[in-house]
């Protein structure tokens, strides 16, 4: 294996993450194929998206170029992560510019997928002798509440509007309940499709208002390049500054028919988008890569592609 570019490596670690368990390992695989490499380990805090957030802001010296910043984690610690990174006053350019490397130690895991295969079929070893850092340029979703409070989401993967994400919700208050099923990895699992499943049948539609028109929605959800990557027939670079707008309009059923149209590029051309605009006009949840929210009605929206990019490392 020949000699990794980095100078010091950061792992960021969920200990609460699904498959938290896999951590270790991984850790493990990176003190061995770089034994010259300082490896250093931080554990994620269970005080939320702002504690989260200045964590990394106090290892902001050790960034750049020459780290590799390894997130051990869910799509929702990498979404918080990356927004830091990108955002905060607190990190310089030559910061902004650190590679990140999502290390499948989650539930869905959608970036490490999309950047870099299944972790069973990806060798660490392999990875880190034939990856580079490459620009994928997230999802800027701005918010404008009725009272006109502004607050700006980053959405590496997606951005979504609806049943998805009432379904990460009521996900999320269940499994702060602690069980003793949560020590299984697959209950745990099944737990946790369970609840989702059952919330994402139930969701209610919402209005949104675009223009002068009126409009039930189900589901709308915004793809970046690196989630397009996962659906098959779709060939959208990883680097493209663009993304996918879906809408799902009275129910779950229809979510497999624009599945099927975005898998398909004669298909899926009339839903590119590089702006999109609209104002929801009953309560509904916002989620975010994985992180999920109430949004009041009265919320305008406002999605476009983030300016700076996140430096990721894929295997291309």
């Amino acid at each position: 294996m020949e000699k990794l570019p980095f100078h010091y490596i950061l792992v960021v670690h969920n200990p609460k993450s699904t498959n938290a368990r896999n951590t270790e390992r991984r850790i493990g695989e990176l003190r061995t194929l770089s034994p010259a490499i300082p490896v250093e380990v931080i554990e994620t805090s269970p005080k939320g998206r702002v504690a989260n957030k200045r964590l990394l802001a106090k290892q902001a010296g050790k960034l750049g170029p020459h780290t590799l910043l390894c997130i051990a984690a869910g799509d929702g610690t990498i979404n918080i992560l990356v927004e830091a990174l990108l955002q905060d006053a607190a990190f310089s350019a030559q910061a902004r510019k650190t590679p990140v490397l999502p290390l499948w130690c989650g539930n869905a895991n959608d970036l490490a997928h999309m950047l870099n295969g299944k972790s069973y079929r990806t060798q660490l070893g392999t990875l880190l002798a034939n990856a580079r850092a490459v620009k994928v340029y997230p999802l800027e979703c701005k918010l404008t509440g009725p009272d006109g409070t502004v607050v700006t989401y980053l959405a590496v993967s997606y951005a979504s509007f609806g049943a998805s994400a009432v379904a990460t919700v009521a996900l999320r208050k269940a499994i702060r309940k602690t069980t003793a099923l949560q020590r299984v990895p697959a209950a745990l699992f099944l737990q946790e499709a369970a609840i989702a499943g059952k919330a994402l049948l139930r969701a209610p539609t919402f209005m949104v208002r675009e223009g002068e028109t009126e409009t039930p929605v189900f589901e709308r959800i915004c793809f970046n390049g690196p989630r397009l990557a996962k659906i098959s027939g779709v060939r959208q670079p990883l680097t493209e500054a663009g993304f996918h707008e879906a809408t799902v309009r009275k129910r779950a059923s229809e979510i497999v028919t624009s599945v099927y149209e975005l898998a398909h590029p004669k298909h899926s051309r009339k839903y590119a988008r590089v702006r999109t605009e609209y104002t929801i006009l009953q309560d509904t949840c916002a989620q975010f890569d994985g992180e999920a929210f109430p949004v009041a009605a009265g919320t305008h929206v406002v999605i476009t592609v983030a300016k700076t990019p996140l430096y990721a490392l894929a295997r291309l």
